[in-house]
């Protein structure tokens, strides 16, 4: 991928709109406790010389992914990037497998109660779970978006 911005506006972009941090932390459950401020940055991550990486800058809606990407200078009016999007574990695995283990759970406990529920109440219970696979979809948009808006602020032509 190429970015429309020398290397040394790429960088100054970078720090503009990054709030530096372990972006590893806003996939796990210490999301929240990130020293807050700097909100109007749509970054958090960190970067050096050479490679970055970066995740979504919430606490009350963070994403389970980071950007990877590796930087170098084309010319001096561009700079070539390669990203790789990766998982963070325990968000993306949270999102994904909380709804199948809530689901066993549901069934285990029904076929072991003597006393059944209503099939009104089952079908019901069984929607509510359902609905818990839904942020599996958000998150994909979610994602989409994030790399969209990363895409934006750094001028980059795929």
């Amino acid at each position: 991928m190429i970015s429309r911005l020398s290397t040394t506006d790429f960088y100054k972009r970078l720090k503009d709109n990054t709030k530096i941090g372990n972006p590893i932390i806003k996939g796990t459950p210490f999301a929240g406790y990130v020293k807050i401020g700097e909100f109007n940055k749509p970054f958090f991550g960190d970067f050096d010389d050479s490679k970055f990486r970066l995740t979504k800058n919430s606490s009350i809606s963070p994403i389970p992914y980071i950007i990877h990407g590796f930087i170098k200078s084309k010319n001096d009016s561009e700079t070539e990037i390669s990203i790789d999007i990766k998982p963070i574990g325990f968000g993306f695995y949270w999102i994904r497998l909380f709804p199948f283990a809530l689901f066993i759970l549901f069934y285990v406990i029904y076929f072991c109660q003597e006393a059944k529920l209503d099939m009104d109440v089952f079908i019901l219970l069984n929607l509510f779970i359902l609905l818990l696979f839904s942020p599996i979809l958000i998150v994909n948009l979610m994602k989409k978006r994030f790399v969209k808006k990363f895409n934006k602020i750094f001028e980059i032509i795929e």
